[in-house]
């Protein structure tokens, strides 16, 4: 899988021509919604705890209900048509190219940047800061 850093213009903005409906698909989900819908912690529970049980309840039904999206999303950040990524990966190779996109540092730096900004307003604790950089994620 390309990095981010490796998409020329012209296929990024493929890309995002190809990702903008099966992301709406996900978006417009009410699971969807609820999953990336900021919440606080239930009484006893920490940041991490949340996530985890959040991930547990939704993601599953994201999957499930969302797959045909996140094929075309993977794809497109292949720069493979959806036919040709499905006869090039197996589920391993699908499991690779996510973990590889999760762990782009480009990618990374598009959802924290907006976190730098914010920098002035941390705590000093690392723990609490931790867990409100998770609930602003969730």
């Amino acid at each position: 899988m390309k990095k981010l850093s490796e998409i020329t213009m012209e296929q990024g903005l493929d890309i995002v021509a190809d990702i903008l409906a099966p992301i709406m698909n996900i978006v417009e989900d009410e699971t969807a919604r609820d999953f990336f819908t900021k919440e606080k912690p239930q009484e006893g529970e920490n940041a991490i705890q949340m996530a985890l049980r959040r991930i547990k309840s939704s993601l599953p039904v994201l999957i499930k209900k969302h797959k045909e999206d996140l094929i075309v999303i993977m794809a497109a950040l292949n720069t493979q048509t959806v036919d040709e990524y499905k006869q090039s990966k197996g589920f391993m190779g699908l499991v690779k190219d996510v973990v590889s996109l999760a762990n782009d540092e480009d990618l990374q730096g598009l959802f924290t940047s907006a976190e730098s900004e914010n920098i002035s307003e941390s705590s000093g604790s690392a723990s609490e800061n931790t867990e409100d950089a998770v609930l602003r994620v969730l």
